[in-house]
Order: C-alpha cells, then structure tokens, then sequence
C-alpha cells in the first residue's frame, strides 16, 4: 500500500502531459466525488480544493469530522456517516 501511495501518480501516465497533474486530472471524465475530513493531516482539503478546481465533473464535499483520515472509514460519528452516505447517494443519482 506505501508503494502505491509514494507510485500513484496519475501524472505519469500519458507521456505527452509532461507530469502535469492539472492536465491530468482534467482528463478524468467520470462524476467524481472527493471526500476529505477537515481535520485529515494526511490530505488536507486544502490539497483537494486545488484537484477538484482540474476535475470536469469533481464535486468536493468536506467531511466536519473531529476523526481526521479515519472519518471516511467508517470510525466517525453517525453524522459524519449520514454525510458521507447522502454525498455518495447524489453522486449515484
């Protein structure tokens, strides 16, 4: 899993887009749903503002959790879990 975490660069993937992450991800053309936790020390909203802004049909929905990366792996409250299942139901819509 740390190799696909430290290798997963989807920049990397066309040679023609010379590692640029916005030419990337603006080619994901599937609805897309990024749900970071506002308290994520791993991956800040912040970073996820910036990725969607690229994303053509990106939505972000920011996670109000006081349970960090762990909020979208079901160890958050039944309100963070009430979220996360509405975000995912309109997504599916």
């Amino acid at each position: 899993m740390l190799w696909t975490w430290q290798h997963g660069n989807i920049a990397a993937c066309f040679p023609e887009d010379k590692g640029d992450l916005p030419t990337a991800l603006g080619r994901i053309k599937a609805k897309s749903l990024v749900m970071p936790s506002r308290t994520d020390c791993y991956f800040p909203p912040e970073d996820n503002e910036e990725e969607v802004k690229h994303i053509k049909n990106g939505k972000l929905a920011v996670i109000e959790s006081i349970w960090g990366h762990l909020a979208g792996g079901g160890a958050g409250t039944d309100e963070d879990k009430k979220f996360i299942n509405e975000q995912v139901s309109q997504l599916l819509k």
